[in-house]
């Protein structure tokens, strides 16, 4: 495998403060549902991170864009958490392919 791609396939874990974290797209979602993630990440713990991107513009005070995980992120709120275990990566390329990143 070479070094680009080995580079690429790895993913590195940080705990970001959730109140440095900006919703893309938010969502609702089913109350009952909300509450046996809350009730899972209590017992267990959080099994997968949260996905985010660092923030290029600095309009707000978020340092990342949510690009997976909002109801583990709100999860975490509710449990009175601050921080939260985050895979970052480079998704700019990825949201003007879909054409889906925020002005």
């Amino acid at each position: 495998m070479s070094t680009s791609k080995r580079k690429s396939a790895t993913k590195q874990i940080k705990n970001i403060p959730i109140d440095q974290i900006r919703y893309l797209n938010p969502r609702v979602r089913n109350r009952r549902n909300f509450q046996e993630i809350v009730q899972s990440i209590a017992s267990v713990g959080l099994k997968r991170p949260i996905t985010v991107s660092p923030r290029k513009a600095e309009t707000d005070s978020a340092s990342y864009d949510l690009v997976c995980g909002q109801g583990r992120v709100e999860a975490f709120i509710q449990l009175g958490q601050t921080k939260i275990p985050a895979i970052v990566i480079e998704a700019e390329a990825l949201f003007r392919h879909i054409g889906r990143w925020p002005q």
